[in-house]
């Protein structure tokens, strides 16, 4: 029986295909895995999304966005098609929900949630001193 290999086709410029970028295993470690009743320090998660690339705004509606009212901290992160509403009492989560980002009206609940980079270009104190 004859094997047929399916043949790909990349459409690409010559920069993208030099460009480097991080190793996969470092883009796995910076993402979070946040979860109902974990306690977490607010400023520090705050940090780390600006740090993951993420932009604070009013209002978190585009993916890269994060807003913050109160106790309560709205993420979109990218690649996703719904934001997460994190509501927390003092330092834990008391719950994570899905949210529709023109809506901004919350639909179930969730355990978890894994954040991931916005961007391949992580901006903490060791890549801003190597930079």
């Amino acid at each position: 029986q004859p094997t047929h290999k399916k043949t790909r086709i990349i459409l690409t410029t010559v920069n993208a295909a030099l460009q480097k970028l991080p190793p996969k295993s470092l883009m796995e470690r910076a993402a979070q895995t946040l979860r109902k009743n974990m306690r977490i320090k607010p400023d520090a998660l705050i940090s780390a999304l600006i740090e993951q690339g993420y932009r604070r705004s009013g209002k978190a509606m585009e993916p890269g966005e994060f807003a913050v009212r109160g106790g309560i901290i709205d993420i979109v992160a990218p690649g996703m098609s719904e934001g997460v509403r994190l509501d927390l009492f003092g330092d834990d989560i008391e719950s994570i929900k899905p949210f529709d980002p023109m809506t901004q009206l919350t639909s179930g609940n969730l355990e978890s949630v894994s954040l991931f980079p916005v961007s391949e270009v992580l901006l903490n104190d060791e890549t801003s001193e190597r930079f």
